[in-house]
């Protein structure tokens, strides 16, 4: 597969920082996360411009839930088809489904959690194709669809499961006072297999956030991660 000429180039201070600090195999991956991140967030442009109205207010169903129900049964402007704890709980990819927390921090402020791992030993051939079109931005359809291409596929899949067993994604939201709640942001931690996990790294910013959780609602494999994946291919 050739490179993108248009891609980052990743300054070599910036990338012996990223190695010094999460290891030769993970520094390297994690910047190829982060040029890859910009690459795509441009395909969404009209969701990242909107983001900051779409996604800091949210409707709940009332105040006299717990925070955890609050946010599960809360409704994110971004899609309203589907409240927050159902998109989150019946994500496909989530292999034990969505893990909840509640913390309430010294400050009084509360703020829920929602993490969920991700294992690619699962990921199937035909999961990987319609993965690398989006990362391409291609219509599927345009890619092969013969027994070769299934096997470049899972060729593809081997050599990324050589290097990444899965990923853990981690949402945050906060409890406003006025009962309403909002998006905060998150973190990734990948699961490589030379290193083992490496520290979470936060989301960029609550767009960046909002970018992963725009395809949880649509039940599709996050387009960041997959472009990650794709990287390593290059």
């Amino acid at each position: 597969m050739k490179t993108d000429k248009n891609a980052t180039k990743i300054p070599s201070d910036r990338k012996v920082a990223y190695q010094k600090k999460y290891g030769e195999e993970a520094g390297s991956l994690l910047l190829k996360y982060k040029a890859k991140i910009g690459a795509h967030a441009k395909h969404k442009a009209s969701l990242a411009a909107g983001a900051a109205t779409l996604i800091g207010l949210l409707i709940l169903p009332g105040c006299g839930n717990s925070p955890l129900q609050q946010v599960k049964d809360g409704v994110l402007d971004l899609n309203k088809s589907t409240t927050v704890g159902k998109a989150l709980d019946n994500y496909r990819f989530f292999k034990d489904g969505a893990q909840w927390t509640v913390n309430e921090e010294g400050n009084g402020r509360t703020i829920v959690k929602c993490a969920g791992e991700m294992d690619f030993s699962t990921l199937t051939p035909q999961d990987f194709t319609a993965i690398f079109a989006r990362v391409a931005n291609v219509p599927v359809e345009n890619l092969p669809n013969t027994e070769q291409g299934k096997a470049d596929m899972e060729k593809h899949l081997a050599t990324i499961r050589g290097k990444m067993k899965g990923a853990k994604l981690t949402f945050e939201f906060i409890l406003n006072k006025d009962a309403t709640f909002q998006l905060q942001g998150g973190n990734l931690v990948v699961h490589t297999v030379e290193k083992g996990d490496t520290p979470p790294v936060p989301f960029d910013s609550v767009d960046d956030a909002a970018l992963y959780l725009s395809d949880i609602y649509e039940n599709r494999f996050c387009a960041q991660i997959g472009a990650a994946m794709v990287a390593m291919l290059m």
